[in-house]
């Protein structure tokens, strides 16, 4: 069970890195399908295991019933979404109204979004966001934490 979390927010970072090193924007909404697709698929067993009763509680990971119901959620909800998209942001780069570059960056944020969403409902602790934000933020506070 070990590094299924990881997977899980592997894949939309991994799918916003290639949607936007994309060369070509059209082949960016593909990417886009396949990546929430994979969300999706990687969602399944650890929301299988834990609606069964199987909490996942490991290094900085914490993943249960109420956060198998939350992530099933956004990753089907992600995956209609990318869908969606597809053919509207197509839309708008033939009527000219977005260039190529845009839709590259549309799909980028949008699955840098639905990791950040994931992420916080995997995280052990939301202070462990925070604290990851201070630290980053305050360079004080980076140099007392070393």
């Amino acid at each position: 069970m070990n590094g299924s979390v990881e997977l899980l927010l592997a894949v939309p970072a991994l799918t916003a890195l290639i949607c936007f090193f994309m060369p070509k924007g059209r082949w960016a909404s593909v990417v886009s399908v396949l990546g929430s697709l994979g969300t999706a698929v990687a969602a399944a067993p650890l929301c299988y295991n834990a609606f069964g009763g199987t909490v996942t509680e490991y290094s900085v990971w914490y993943f249960d019933g109420l956060s198998a119901l939350f992530v099933a959620v956004t990753a089907s909800i992600a995956l209609m979404v990318s869908l969606y998209s597809c053919g509207y942001i197509q839309k708008d780069v033939e009527d000219g109204r977005i260039t190529s570059r845009d839709e590259r960056s549309y799909f980028t944020i949008f699955h840098l979004f639905v990791l950040m969403m994931l992420l916080v409902f995997v995280v052990l602790t939301v202070n462990f966001l925070v604290d990851l934000a201070y630290l980053a933020l305050d360079p004080r506070l980076r140099q007392e934490a070393a």
